[in-house]
């Protein structure tokens, strides 16, 4: 991996389809680390070195639940048909913002590997040498390096946007990599109680019915409603008044959007073209058209 400081650079980079090239060295690499001088806030490497556990269970591991696979197909699909629709370019370039820190294409973009030139990019260096094009950078970083200007046709944030710790300075880096009429595809958690309230029912209702035996059913229902139940909407509860109050919910995201937020978070980045709800997956994926 070679190391482009934006601070104290001597030539220019060059890049394509098979990776980058810094000019004074001549050597080409399909990863890059971009760094600056402007140090990241505590709060977000805290955060970012917290989550790395959990992202070598599912980032390099693929330790998945099929649900979440599931999620990860669809989110794929969604983008397939984003990018298929008339008067799309053919071949766009593609920056995947959160990649994760696998050596594979995320599940999300495989599918579409052989019709897309995909760069990820992530802030955590781990694994640099990988299967695609890879940024090991902060995004923001990006805004110092002229040779990416309105590059990109398409941007993907596959549940990343709430990791990040300024949206407002965000969305002016998309802005400026954006090419005239780029796409951002967004898949988004929500938080919203009545969402999570769905999930979490299902899921206990669907444990009760694990067995054929009606003995059994019956005493799954009994220890539902005299402890599950006042267990799950106490934790309901708690979750709506941390929401409410501006509270911290866990240790990983700085952001806990809900349904109502979407439209004036979309509105940073541009123009709404499209919202889909994820039954069940308490999330929603939209597409955003980038606008000046």
């Amino acid at each position: 991996m070679l190391t482009l400081n934006v601070e104290n650079r001597h030539s220019p980079m060059v890049w394509g389809r098979q990776g980058f090239v810094l000019s004074a060295s001549g050597e080409k690499t399909r990863s890059l680390k971009i760094e600056d001088d402007v140090d990241a806030s505590p709060v977000w490497r805290e955060k970012q070195n917290t989550a790395v556990g959990e992202y070598i269970e599912v980032h390099e591991r693929e330790v998945i639940s099929p649900s979440m696979v599931s999620l990860y197909k669809l989110f794929g699909a969604y983008i397939g048909n984003g990018l298929h629709e008339p008067g799309e370019g053919q071949q766009p370039n593609i920056l995947d913002i959160g990649c994760g820190i696998g050596r594979r294409l995320p599940l999300y973009i495989r599918m579409l590997k052989h019709e897309v030139n995909y760069v990820g990019l992530d802030a955590i260096n781990i694994h640099p040498e990988r299967d695609y094009l890879f940024l090991c950078s902060r995004f923001e970083t990006l805004m110092k390096v002229p040779e990416l200007e309105k590059q990109f046709d398409v941007f993907i944030f596959g549940t990343s946007l709430d990791h990040f710790e300024d949206l407002d300075e965000v969305a002016r880096t998309v802005k400026y990599l954006a090419a005239p009429r780029a796409k951002v595809f967004f898949w988004i958690g929500l938080h919203d109680m009545e969402l999570a309230a769905i999930e979490e029912g299902a899921s206990r209702l669907g444990e009760m019915f694990k067995s054929a035996k009606l003995f059994n059913i019956a005493l799954r229902s009994l220890s539902f409603i005299f402890w599950t139940f006042p267990r799950v909407a106490l934790s309901l509860i708690r979750h709506r008044y941390q929401l409410q109050h501006g509270q911290e919910i866990d240790k990983f995201h700085f952001w806990y959007f809900t349904d109502r937020d979407i439209p004036g978070v979309m509105a940073k980045f541009g123009e709404l073209s499209d919202i889909t709800y994820v039954t069940g997956g308490g999330s929603v994926f939209t597409t955003c058209r980038v606008t000046e």
